[in-house]
């Protein structure tokens, strides 16, 4: 198969380009970022991807690069609560315009959107939430998340993912992830203290998250035309932090005090994920201790405190 990646060198584009190529596939990586050094051809993950830099709102780019291939798997996008209120036109544009031009171009194509579980109300405190639930997100990143599906929805083969948040290394890495950014702090200050600690944190490791994207697109003729929840497993922000505290010897205070903030979505509640498992997928990644042990490892590579 011959698939565009839209933002394919983010910290889940490089994860699922390097994914795709390794299973036999063409990959064509879209990304407004200058090639990093670690895509050349010495780097055997990367080996083979061709690499175009370039805005996924450039129209004529755009359709250029989609000109043989037959699956777009689109997450150029700005990411996260914080990072949309930091860059509200950027963002929009993106959302907007690009997903426009892209489902546009996707024709009779397999179009993929990689959404969010922003998208939910924040009334399912506590709850299960299926497909089903209802969407009024109280952030503007889950707002554009809603609109871009409401886009993909019009082309002849959308799939449309609905990913929690993320944990895992992968090469184009991210600091502001919940579990990354915990990790992070209980290995420069050797402390953590924990708000809103009984909350439920739905979370995917990165890899669980590329195997998802390659199973659908590979599936395409079963589940195309809908969309779905996929995760590796729910944790309480409490049971994070004590994973965190055992790995790294450090001290942790809990408080089921509510923290303030209109930024980032509360998101206290479950996925569930069966509609996409009746097809066959299972995620391979739910042990939390042994994706947090690979953060552990990374900072101590990275020497962070530094």
């Amino acid at each position: 198969m011959r698939i565009l990646i839209t933002g394919g060198a983010g910290y889940l584009g490089a994860m699922t380009s390097q994914l795709l190529s390794e299973s036999g596939h063409t990959v064509i990586c879209l990304d407004t970022k200058k090639k990093p050094d670690s895509w050349n051809e010495k780097n055997s993950l990367f080996k083979g991807i061709r690499y175009v830099q370039g805005s996924v709102c450039d129209s004529a780019l755009v359709e250029k690069v989609t000109a043989n291939i037959d699956a777009i798997v689109h997450m150029s996008f700005i990411v996260g609560g914080p990072a949309t209120h930091q860059n509200p036109e950027q963002a929009r544009t993106l959302a907007l315009d690009g997903t426009d031009i892209v489902s546009t171009v996707a024709k009779d194509r397999i179009l993929l959107f990689t959404s969010t579980d922003a998208i939910y109300s924040d009334d399912f405190q506590g709850e299960l939430c299926d497909e089903t639930a209802s969407c009024a997100p109280n952030s503007m990143y889950g707002e554009l998340k809603v609109a871009a599906e409401n886009r993909v929805r019009e082309v002849k083969q959308p799939i449309i993912l609905r990913l929690p948040t993320h944990f895992g290394v992968s090469v184009s890495m991210r600091q502001d992830l919940l579990v990354h950014t915990l990790v992070r702090d209980m290995y420069k200050f050797g402390k953590l203290e924990i708000y809103e600690a009984q909350n439920l944190r739905t979370l995917i490791h990165i890899k669980d998250s590329a195997e998802a994207i390659r199973f659908s697109l590979e599936n395409s003729s079963k589940i195309t035309g809908d969309v779905y929840n996929v995760a590796s497993g729910v944790w309480t922000k409490g049971e994070i932090a004590h994973t965190i505290a055992e790995i790294s010897g450090g001290a942790i205070t809990l408080s089921n005090d509510q923290m303030d903030s209109s930024i980032i979505a509360k998101r206290n509640f479950a996925l569930n994920c069966n509609k996409f498992q009746a097809f066959g997928w299972k995620p391979q990644r739910c042990d939390l201790k042994q994706g947090i042990t690979e953060l552990w490892e990374y900072f101590q590579k990275s020497n962070f405190k530094n």
